[in-house]
């Protein structure tokens, strides 16, 4: 039996996925979903998991106050358990990666070459799982970091010819 696929989701894929406003939520939807029918073993950064959770924070209060909503204690704290919630689903979905000291030192000898600390965390916590790819909806990393990092429908065509 073939390895199964090791992917590496990025943080802003798990905000395509779980912000139904997002350009990107179908494909999201669909590579996650595709992601557990093919038995893909996913990863989060741990770096991602706080991302994730301060954006959602911070986009759904926005929203909010953009519809006229004052936000108030008991609605922070609303807002606050739901991104506890989502990063709950994120553990439940991919193995967390943590980031330390060696992923820093990984980084920093990547900044020549990148030049974006989170971009590059992210690219050492794959290494250090050796994730065949990391799946990202950032273009300007996908112009710029070739190879490893694939956009959420390169990801699903690479589980389609996986399952072929």
């Amino acid at each position: 039996m073939a390895e199964p696929l090791k992917i590496l989701v990025d943080a802003n894929v798990w905000l395509d996925y779980g912000i139904a406003t997002s350009e990107n939520h179908e494909s999201a939807v669909r590579f996650m979903v595709e992601s557990a029918v093919n038995d893909v073993v996913l990863y989060v950064s741990s770096i991602s998991l706080k991302d994730v959770f301060q954006l959602i924070v911070r986009r759904t209060k926005k929203e909010l106050r953009n519809e006229g909503t004052e936000i108030d204690a008991a609605w922070s704290a609303a807002i606050s358990e739901s991104a506890w919630s989502f990063v709950r689903s994120m553990r439940e979905a991919a193995l967390v990666v943590p980031v330390g000291s060696s992923e820093v030192l990984h980084a920093e000898t990547w900044r020549t070459a990148h030049g974006d600390l989170e971009d590059d965390l992210v690219l050492a916590a794959a290494k250090r799982v050796r994730a065949d790819c990391v799946v990202t909806s950032d273009r300007e990393l996908l112009k710029r970091a070739q190879g490893i990092y694939l956009s959420i429908d390169q990801a699903r065509s690479l589980l389609g010819k996986k399952t072929s």
